[in-house]
């Protein structure tokens, strides 16, 4: 080998080493909608009616935090349609879920909560032309929905079939106002 090649390997090297840079990430479990219709024991619309402070403890996989970063909410909602029940369908249920306590700040690779706003909000549905606005605006005042799946639980309630540390991604929103409407 040249010498010329030698010292250009080694600077690859040593740039290679020094330059990198170390990354720690917590895997992310992508959920089918399949996976999580057939992990569910309950898949409705629901609509948030009140929130309410919880005395439950945190239970599952908490990627090394401690348990006392939590605090619990139980959300009361009411049942518009079900798509899958295993028992009778429910008019209206509890959903236990959990968010960051008031002193828990910058997490990185954090956990993704769920926090249910009890309505009605407004919504604003625009047209838009090449990312721009075009016509008037519609504004909407709608209670919010949501498509659920939950894992009933043995205290009568529900809870994220995703588990608590990742519960957004057992909830997808429904905007009624992007619903497209014929006139």
């Amino acid at each position: 080998m040249s010498q010329h090649f030698l010292r250009i390997l080694i600077a690859v090297l040593l740039v290679s080493c020094f330059g990198s840079v170390r990354c720690i990430a917590r895997g992310l479990r992508t959920w089918s909608y399949t996976q999580l219709v057939d992990a569910s024991d309950l898949v409705a619309i629901i609509e948030p009616i009140e929130n309410q402070p919880a005395q439950d403890d945190f239970v599952g996989e908490a990627y090394g935090h401690p348990k006392s970063d939590f605090s619990a909410t139980d959300t009361r909602f009411r049942v518009h349609s079900v798509f899958k029940s295993r028992g009778n369908s429910p008019e209206e249920i509890t959903v236990l879920h959990f968010s960051y306590s008031t002193h828990v700040q910058g997490v990185a690779d954090g956990a993704i909560f769920i926090k249910f706003l009890i309505g009605p909000l407004q919504y604003e549905k625009r047209d838009l032309k090449d990312e721009k606005p075009v016509g008037g605006v519609t504004v909407f005042h709608e209670p919010p929905v949501w498509l659920a799946f939950l894992k009933h639980r043995a205290d009568g309630r529900y809870e994220p079939v995703t588990g608590h540390f990742d519960s957004g991604l057992s909830f997808r929103e429904i905007h009624r106002a992007s619903f497209y409407t014929f006139p």
